[in-house]
């Protein structure tokens, strides 16, 4: 169970795991953010989701905005933001 302090902690720490989401996607190194952020079950359903976007797409860029962060209780949070991501197909070079 968290303390207090851990909740007051949390929100960085949830902000800086979106902003290292983005820099993945961005990075083209989705896959690997994935791996090392989840647990194997949840990284083993969105590897191949992962995998074809960072092999469909060159260039991607990606931008948040909007994070919300819904506290349930002291043990769970939900997170939402916006996303926006534009990237240059490989196959056809369409935008």
């Amino acid at each position: 169970m968290y303390n207090q302090a851990d909740l007051k902690l949390a929100p960085g720490k949830i902000n800086t795991m979106v902003n290292q989401y983005v820099r993945a996607l961005n990075n083209n190194s989705l896959p690997a953010f994935y791996k090392e952020a989840c647990s194997s079950q949840i990284y083993s359903e969105l590897k191949r989701d992962a995998e074809m976007i960072t092999s469909s797409y060159s260039g991607p860029e990606s931008a948040v905005s909007n994070v919300r962060i819904r506290f349930q209780g002291n043990e769970r949070a939900d997170v939402s933001f916006s996303h926006v991501i534009t990237g240059v197909s490989k196959k056809g070079g369409a935008k």
